[in-house]
């Protein structure tokens, strides 16, 4: 009856009530540094500037050319993020390879066996794709990020031109 007061059509289906689920980062304490309004920070890709945050140094040294753009995945190694879906895309798809690198932000790990059952087959699953379709150097898997870092990951996909 509520829907139908406000003029909203079910067409007869069942629409329960939506719930917001807030993402699981918070923006409120990023501060925006010089050049991230418009997009131009200082220092070089190949070889990163003293004053260049230190998980930039730890992200480019997988890729053979660091100067592509950067396709960011920032996410857990959960079976619902879907990043064996994304790594296998990239895989398939020459053009893409051609054109961007792949950065894959998957929480912090000291061993693969240390970690859950569900989060490790993933990482294992993700780490085949890369040996299957041979991405070496153009796939960047890191083992550790600090909560702080995440701010200048995103900075260096803007500067990168990624997305």
């Amino acid at each position: 009856r509520a829907r139908i007061r406000r003029n909203v059509s079910c067409y007869g289906r069942f629409m329960p009530r939506m719930a917001i689920i807030p993402p699981g980062m918070e923006f409120h304490h990023i501060a925006p540094q010089d050049g991230d309004l418009d997009g131009e920070l200082e220092g070089n890709l190949d070889h990163p500037a003293p004053q260049d945050p230190p998980i930039w140094s730890e992200i480019m040294r997988f890729f053979t050319n660091p100067r592509k753009p950067m396709i960011l995945a920032l996410a857990r190694p959960d079976p619902k993020k879907n990043i064996t879906t994304l790594v296998k895309a990239f895989g398939e798809c020459r053009p893409l390879r051609e054109l961007a690198n792949l950065t894959l932000i998957m929480g912090n790990r000291e061993g693969i066996d240390e970690m859950s059952s569900t989060n490790a087959s993933v990482l294992l699953s993700v780490l085949k794709l890369i040996d299957k379709y041979d991405l070496y150097g153009q796939v960047a898997y890191p083992k550790h990020h600090k909560q702080y870092e995440v701010p200048d990951i995103y900075r260096l996909a803007a500067k990168t031109k990624g997305v």
